[in-house]
């Protein structure tokens, strides 16, 4: 009651311009595993407007003021009608390689002006008719640590964390799934092999991904059944897959999608598995790059659709600039009617360039990925693209770093 009566004060009596900043301390005297454990019950509890959960938020497990956070959060939910977001997040065990058995959070987060909120009708279908916004971030690669990390914890959101609220803005998300995703098959590598949690599904999809490639070197690591599982376990979630499909017809047909009045195809390819891991007219697989089936296929998508939207799994592992083969393969697949390329594959970011008024994003390097071993794989790249009047108008890079936990986040 007192808090809600400080709550009705600031409300009579700040302009409606107004900037109210809070200082709070967040976790502390934890291990950086327990600490990021009530990080994640924080943001949660945060991002809701439920206010009567921030005080339950433990002192000084979560947080140490929940009074002052309980008085932010009402004022920027109802009266400056904004919602949370994440600019930074880190742990202390950041800035240091030592081992440490306590530690402390730190949180950058500001309210944002949250149109949905404010009360009025929703914008009409002319409002957004023939526009879109879609995100294109790197590879996702959910097995080994960060697998362990999920189920360890108990938490198949864990990854996302940090990069939700960004991922949540756009229409349409795409990514790379760098790890078959079932219990099923056996190692068909000897080195690397990866294979992650069906649970993890779930994980993406409330992440706001819509869109995976399986077109990748790691698609077949524990075989055609575990891969087969995959298409199954995406599919049944509400995700589409591109880059593969139960025969020849679908795994080259790619994925159609409508937003707002705007059709369009994605595509997808690698040539970094063998052939026999191709699809068939009778066998599930990928779509195997080859360079005379591919025109064919986005000929075909072009008479269809407003814009075909290509994926490539290609190029040399942690090498920085893009290679003559990739090159000839974008241009190529621009010249048959492409409207953008993105590339993965080598684990850190490669060049962005215009063909033909055509952007190629030859790598856009990892985005939940466990090498955080050097400057290069520290960093990957998102793509914002804005589509109006059913054209490409702008595509807007986003530089994403890495916390202690393999998060990905918006550096600032």
């Amino acid at each position: 009651p007192e808090l809600d009566q400080i709550v009705a004060v600031l409300k009579a009596t700040l302009p409606s311009n107004s900037l109210v900043v809070q200082s709070t301390d967040f976790s502390h005297y934890l291990t950086p595993d327990q600490a990021a454990g009530k990080d994640l019950e924080t943001l949660n509890v945060l991002e809701q407007a439920d206010y009567e959960k921030i005080l339950t938020l433990s002192q000084p497990g979560n947080i140490d003021s929940v009074a002052a956070s309980y008085v932010q959060a009402s004022l920027q939910y109802d009266l400056f009608s904004s919602s949370l977001e994440i600019i930074n997040h880190k742990n202390s065990q950041d800035y240091t390689t030592e081992k440490i058995s306590s530690s402390t959070s730190y949180f950058a987060a500001a309210y944002i002006k949250n149109e949905k909120i404010i009360s009025g009708p929703e914008p009409n279908d002319k409002t957004k008719k023939n526009q879109a916004e879609i995100i294109f971030v790197g590879d996702v690669m959910l097995s080994r640590y960060i697998g362990e990390m999920m189920s360890k914890k108990n938490n198949y959101d864990f990854p996302y964390i940090e990069i939700k609220p960004f991922l949540s803005g756009a229409d349409s998300v795409f990514a790379n799934l760098e790890s078959p995703i079932s219990s099923s098959g056996r190692s068909t590598r000897s080195l690397y092999p990866f294979r992650a949690d069906p649970l993890v599904a779930a994980g993406l999809k409330n992440s706001g991904f819509t869109i995976l490639s399986v077109a990748n070197n790691h698609a077949f690591d524990y075989g055609r059944e575990a891969f087969s599982d995959t298409l199954k376990n995406i599919k049944n979630v509400g995700l589409s897959y591109v880059g593969g499909g139960v025969d020849f017809n679908e795994a080259h047909s790619g994925v159609y999608q409508e937003i707002n009045g705007v059709k369009i195809i994605y595509l997808a390819y690698t040539d970094l598995l063998p052939k026999t891991d191709a699809a068939s007219e009778t066998e599930t697989g990928i779509a195997y790059l080859d360079i005379k089936q591919m025109i064919k296929d986005i000929k075909a998508a072009k008479e269809k659709v407003d814009l075909v939207i290509v994926s490539f799994h290609w190029g040399r592992e942690y090498e920085t600039r893009h290679n003559a083969h990739q090159e000839e393969i974008a241009k190529t697949a621009v010249e048959a009617g492409a409207s953008l390329i993105i590339g993965h594959h080598p684990h850190v970011v490669q060049e962005l360039e215009s063909y033909h008024n055509v952007y190629i994003a030859y790598s856009l390097g990892n985005f939940i990925f466990d090498q955080n071993f050097s400057p290069e794989t520290n960093i990957g790249l998102a793509l914002k693209v804005v589509i109006n009047d059913k054209k490409i108008s702008s595509v807007n890079s986003q530089i994403i770093s890495f916390n202690h936990n393999f998060q990905p986040y918006i550096s600032k």
